[in-house]
């Protein structure tokens, strides 16, 4: 009997959506390894991404290793700790994202989605469809992130609407519309909200106006809450879960 992805997937799809559900990367990222000769069909080297294959009838290879759609998809969410790079690539002598995914034996399919910068802490999700996180890592996604943010010196009223309206720029491109809440009494710590993802956007998005960002701890990713989930720790996502996570980026 075939499995649920074989149930749902159509009986041909592209080289590179199947490398991507197979945990290999995005589309795009894995269209440069495809190109150099890493990835065989059947037993040949194929250099188009867009080659149709079908399957769990087409054996596909990358690096000589056959790959294979996840009987389930899994994902889960992690707390990330200070100091170590978002990252399965040892750089310097922090910690990476590799060292917590071999502590808890999980499968070498399943990736982080997006970053938080070694600096900052908080909720990382991870999963093995590698069509999920492309949808979660794109920098317009329109999923709302929810942080908790220190500052060295109060919010002024004019920051507050900087921050807010949309009014910022970051590489000559404006930011969206943010939210800020839970604005303490010293104003020097808040609830703020992004939906986006640009690189070290929410430090960035306070350099501009000066504010130097003493402490930034991700509560939120869509949907999915942090919680109670103790430091350098995973939880798998409930189905319920799964769905609005999925249904917060228009996937089915």
């Amino acid at each position: 009997m075939p499995n649920q992805n074989q149930q749902n997937d159509n009986p041909e799809i592209r080289l590179n959506r199947f490398l991507a559900r197979s945990g290999c990367g995005s589309r795009r990222s894995v269209e440069p390894l495809v190109a150099a000769g890493r990835v065989t069909v059947n037993g040949t080297v194929e250099l188009s991404p867009g080659r149709k294959i079908i399957p769990y009838q087409d054996e596909v290879a990358f690096d000589g290793n056959i790959l294979s759609l996840p009987d389930q998809w899994s994902c889960y969410a992690f707390h990330k700790p200070v100091n170590v790079v978002s990252s399965l690539a040892q750089q310097d002598k922090r910690k990476s994202l590799l060292t917590f995914r071999t502590e808890h034996s999980l499968d070498e399919s399943i990736i982080p989605v997006g970053r938080l910068d070694a600096d900052s802490s908080g909720l990382l999700i991870w999963t093995n469809d590698g069509m999920l996180a492309q949808q979660l890592m794109l920098p317009d996604s329109g999923v709302w992130k929810k942080y908790i943010v220190y500052i060295h010196s109060p919010l002024t009223e004019a920051d507050y609407k900087a921050l807010t309206s949309g009014a910022l720029a970051i590489d000559g491109r404006k930011c969206r519309p943010s939210k800020i809440t839970d604005l303490s009494a010293d104003k020097q710590s808040m609830i703020f909200s992004i939906h986006e993802g640009r690189n070290r956007q929410v430090r960035r998005m306070f350099k501009l106006l000066h504010l130097q960002v003493i402490d930034l701890h991700r509560i939120e990713f869509g949907p999915i809450k942090l919680g109670k989930l103790p430091v350098g720790e995973f939880r798998i996502l409930s189905k319920v879960e799964l769905s609005k996570l999925r249904e917060a980026i228009g996937a089915k």
